[in-house]
């Protein structure tokens, strides 16, 4: 598998004059291997912080994601700092009790891209801290990567095509959106 980077410049809208400024990537990757790529967003899809503390809760059937490996290669892409991405990820791998997520496929919040202002103000969900994932800066092709997130306005709209949207995790121990999701995942690969 070679990753290769190339340099590309992106502009960054600033969504509010207060806000952080999240700043797109200067980079785009071109992925050589036959497996297709599937990202998930973290918090409210896989698991969901809870308070102050941030403490997590996680979806349950975590497990199986490992049905995964070997048909995809599993990565994340999170509007979440580095050092809460890499506590989560770790804690997912160490339930599953095997490596699940290829590092190198690891997208935080200075990869995500500011809401237009006609965007903030179309949508109410919105607000000046929230950011959206926009493949195209990271991939050359994204014919081949699907994100999986709770929040369709969270991805940008000229790749939807490449969403998931599974419901908002709400802690409850009887949702088995994972196994559903990780089956319709397997199915899509052996097709």
């Amino acid at each position: 598998m070679q990753v290769s980077i190339m340099s590309q410049t992106h502009p960054t809208v600033p969504a509010h004059p207060m806000a952080p400024t999240a700043p797109t990537p200067p980079l785009v990757l071109t992925v050589q291997s036959s497996l297709p790529i599937v990202l998930f967003d973290l918090n409210g899809t896989l698991c969901k912080r809870v308070n102050k503390k941030r403490e997590v809760v996680f979806r349950p059937n975590l497990e199986k994601l490992k049905h995964l490996n070997g048909k995809y290669r599993v990565g994340v892409y999170s509007s979440m700092q580095p050092h809460n991405i890499e506590k989560i990820t770790l804690q997912i791998e160490k339930k599953c009790n095997q490596t699940i997520f290829d590092r190198t496929l690891i997208f935080d919040r200075s990869h995500t891209v500011n809401f237009t202002e006609e965007e903030l103000n179309a949508n109410p969900k919105i607000n000046a801290w929230k950011t959206k994932k926009c493949l195209r800066n990271l991939f050359e092709n994204i014919d081949n990567v699907t994100i999986v997130d709770d929040e369709l306005y969270k991805i940008s709209s000229d790749e939807r095509e490449h969403a998931i949207i599974v419901p908002e995790y709400k802690c409850t121990k009887k949702d088995k959106t994972l196994k559903n999701l990780v089956c319709k995942l397997c199915k899509k690969v052996t097709q």
